[in-house]
């Protein structure tokens, strides 16, 4: 099979838990790989030599069951391998696809759309303050397990390098993947109304079930009650305390990319 939609991000918005969702639904299957990141590559070549690879990593009808294997953070708030399968039915109509956080702030949508023409993409945005401590905590836990390239000190002064070099147009690690407007633009100049965006906090509490019937039915797939799996949240590490100053420093950056985004696209974040 190849994809029919794929999430795009962004990264630590909830992408995790709104793939594992969809794919409760009876008529999705899952990619075999966790964010298999294919896409990502801006290189025409590459993604024509790899296109053969990444098809592989979806299911084929022929098979009996699909295993999709992720890496996620476990209930030891450890990362660890995470399993889940599901039969396949004869005669039943089915759709797959796949989510890779990156793909938003990395790819070129052109490119998927050459490839992929009638994919439809699923972003997901969340508050950017609360997305970049979030990150910032995911790497601080890589530091703790001893990964090489970790060591970002305190957030304050992280956040402090982070706007200094975002505002010389220097490479950042963490704050340009929260300035939505950088790169939404691009993405509905191509896919148009095969984009779909949500809030990550649309996928909570009462509305999330709301939110679901609307991805679903973007996909054209028949309605479906979703009530147990929103119980689960998938690959979401600790949270940390965060002091008044580190938060007034994110929000006062923030706060003209989300004005522009809601000025232009009426996304109020």
């Amino acid at each position: 099979m190849k994809p029919s939609f794929i999430i795009i991000g962004g990264v630590k918005c909830a992408s995790s838990s709104l793939y594992r969702y969809l794919n409760e639904h009876p008529q999705v299957l899952p990619c075999k790989t966790k964010e298999p990141g294919y896409l990502n590559n801006k290189n025409p070549l590459r993604l024509l030599k790899g296109y053969k690879s990444y098809i592989s990593m979806f299911p084929s009808l022929n098979e009996n069951e699909v295993v999709a294997n992720w890496l996620e953070i476990g209930k030891e708030l450890k990362m660890e391998f995470s399993t889940f399968s599901k039969r396949i039915e004869n005669g039943q109509k089915y759709i797959t696809g796949e989510a890779t956080a990156t793909t938003f702030v990395n790819a070129k949508p052109w490119l998927i759309k050459l490839i992929f023409p009638r994919i439809k993409t699923i972003l997901s945005l969340r508050n950017p303050t609360d997305r970049f401590i979030s990150h910032f905590n995911m790497f601080k836990r890589f530091e703790k397990e001893g990964k090489k390239g970790h060591k970002y000190g305190q957030l304050e002064d992280f956040i402090k390098k982070e706007i200094e070099a975002y505002n010389k147009g220097e490479k950042t690690k963490i704050i340009h993947q929260g300035v939505y407007v950088d790169y939404l633009p691009k993405w509905i100049k191509t896919f148009g109304h095969n984009l779909k965006i949500v809030q990550s906090y649309d996928l909570q509490g009462d509305k999330a079930s709301q939110t679901l019937d609307e991805i679903t039915s973007f996909l054209g797939l028949e309605n479906y009650d979703f009530s147990r799996a929103l119980g689960e949240k998938h690959n979401v590490g600790p949270s940390i305390n965060v002091s008044t100053i580190a938060q007034e420093l994110l929000d006062s950056f923030y706060q003209p990319f989300n004005q522009e985004l809601l000025t232009q696209y009426q996304i109020a974040i």
